[in-house]
């Protein structure tokens, strides 16, 4: 009997796992198209930069939401644009037949710490804008920012 080396049992789960992961991105961003989604996002939050004026009666409170309304908007539309690039680092990769797993894996680890400081990112910028705003003020307003959140990652 024929015994496949381990190295190449591996190699071939590694590339089923990132066809997998791009697969599923894929479909996701088919749908809509990267362009749309950061059309999306963009939307979204406009829509909240122009309710917070209605919905925020504060006006030192209002302008520390919109600032963040700026810096959440960066954060999101380069969040996009880093996850479409990781998508084509793997396709590209995942085409080459001596692909190495030390190479897949350094892209995978690459792109978690890039996830993970964006995460931390807007994080912040979501507490800046929680505590500057009142839980019925919130209540308004956060619909616009899930809206974006789920553009962002889709």
């Amino acid at each position: 009997m024929n015994r496949v080396p381990r190295a190449r049992l591996v190699l071939a789960f590694t590339a089923a796992l990132a066809a997998l992961v791009l697969t599923a991105a894929g479909c996701a961003s088919r749908a809509t198209g990267p362009e749309k989604q950061q059309q999306r996002i963009v939307k979204e939050l406009r829509e909240m930069s122009e309710a917070v004026p209605r919905t925020v009666t504060d006006a030192n409170r209002a302008a520390i939401v919109q600032a963040s309304i700026g810096r959440l908007e960066s954060e999101l539309v380069g969040f996009r644009t880093t996850l479409e690039n990781f998508e084509l680092d793997l396709r590209m990769m995942n085409a080459r037949r001596d692909v190495q797993r030390s190479q897949l894996a350094e892209r995978l680890d690459q792109f978690d710490l890039e996830r993970k400081a964006a995460r931390t990112r807007v994080l912040d910028i979501h507490l800046q804008m929680t505590a500057a705003t009142t839980a019925e003020e919130w209540k308004h307003l956060s619909k616009y920012e899930r809206a974006a959140l789920v553009a962002s990652g889709r």
